[in-house]
């Protein structure tokens, strides 16, 4: 059974395969010659046989984020939910030239329940590889709308939650070709995480509050 690559528009079609295999930018396809029909169709999650079956990972080697950065960050997301009562959303920073891990606060729109942010533009060398967003007084675990909205988003995504307690709760994971990978929150810090940390009161001019989505009826219970 032929596996072919179709690198361009002058690809030939095999005539004397029944039935052949072509990797195009779409995804894998399955293709026959049939007595009745010629057909190409895309192959959902089947491959060739005889190939051995490779289950997704990842193996993390991002940034180490320093506990100040960090702490900083949790300690800027308990004030705007202690003030707004709101979501806010923070992006990791890395220096390719000096190595440093660094953070800074996006221009967003913020809720109870959401936040969005616009990405922020950074100096050049400086990328972004993550972005650390709360959950206000709720549980650090992603909702629906967070996976949809960092599934085309890749890198690490880290939740706060239950900001109204000591320690706060803390969910982390990566998306990588719209995977996610759970990871845990110590492969990703440089020290544990201990107490709020200071931050700079002029992020806050970097949230805009907009109202709450209205609430709807969940399986015999009211829920955003």
């Amino acid at each position: 059974m032929s596996k072919l690559l179709k690198l361009n528009n002058e690809f030939e079609w095999p005539t004397k395969e029944g039935m052949f295999y072509v990797l195009t930018s779409k995804g894998l396809m399955i293709c026959r010659n049939h007595q009745f029909y010629e057909s190409c169709v895309p192959a959902r999650g089947r491959g060739p046989s005889g190939l051995e079956e490779v289950d997704p990972f990842i193996l993390p080697n991002f940034p180490v984020i320093p506990r100040a950065v960090f702490e900083t960050i949790v300690g800027f997301f308990s004030h705007v939910a202690n003030t707004h009562g709101t979501e806010a959303s923070a992006s990791l920073t890395y220096d390719m030239e000096t190595k440093e891990v660094g953070m800074v606060i996006p221009k967003q729109k913020a809720n109870r329940v959401h936040v969005s942010y616009e990405p922020p533009v950074l100096p050049e060398g400086v990328v972004q590889f993550g972005d650390v967003h709360s959950h206000v007084f709720g549980m650090a675990y992603p909702s629906g709308t967070d996976v949809h909205d960092e599934e085309h988003v890749p890198g690490i995504h880290i939740i706060v939650g239950n900001l109204d307690k000591d320690p706060p709760g803390f969910y982390a994971a990566a998306v990588v070709d719209q995977q996610r990978f759970k990871l845990e929150i110590d492969e990703l810090l440089e020290e544990p995480y201990v107490c709020l940390g200071g931050f700079d009161m002029g992020w806050m001019d970097n949230i805009e509050i907009t109202p709450d989505p209205p609430m709807k009826w969940i399986e015999g219970a009211w829920g955003w």
